[in-house]
């Protein structure tokens, strides 16, 4: 495991945990500077947003109540059954 894989890794712990980056960073002999440094290049490496691909069955309308609902500020509707 190189540095880049051990420090991300952290940082993926310490998110997690719960524990303050100042505690948690100290405990693993990072510093603070170190620290934020490598999270902005952690959250440069990773992708910003995640999608789902959804599929659609059937032609008709579901004869259930959607879970979730949203208008979107375009007028499309998106319903979550």
């Amino acid at each position: 495991m190189d540095k880049q894989e051990r420090i991300f890794g952290l940082i993926e712990a310490q998110s997690k945990s719960g524990e303050s980056v100042r505690s948690f960073a100290t405990r693993h002999g990072v510093s603070i500077q170190t620290w934020y440094n490598w999270r902005r290049k952690y959250l440069a490496a990773r992708p910003q947003h995640e999608f789902k691909e959804i599929v659609l069955e059937g032609s008709g309308k579901p004869d259930r109540i959607p879970k979730l609902e949203l208008q979107l500020p375009c007028g499309t509707h998106i319903k979550i059954y």
